[in-house]
């Protein structure tokens, strides 16, 4: 809803095994901020299967009127 997208960041990232890449909207940043971002990532099974477990608790305190939460979760591997 920003009406085009007005910044791009381009950097170069080094990866190492077992890292995360998340691309998400700020609804979804708002719903796990920070540590609880941080601790859902590190509580994920290899196939990720558990997530909506996790994320359970979160959408439960929710507000009603929140912003959408959309998420895309990659874990790099070798």
């Amino acid at each position: 809803g920003c009406d085009g997208l007005r910044y791009i960041d381009c950097r170069e990232v080094w990866l190492k095994p077992g890292d995360f890449l998340v691309l998400c909207s700020d609804g979804f940043f708002d719903l796990l901020p920070g540590p609880e971002l941080v601790r859902t990532l590190t509580a994920l099974t290899p196939a990720m299967t558990n997530l909506p477990k996790l994320l359970s608790p979160f959408l439960l305190h929710s507000q009603k009127r929140m912003d959408n939460a959309s998420a895309v979760i990659v874990r790099y591997e070798v």
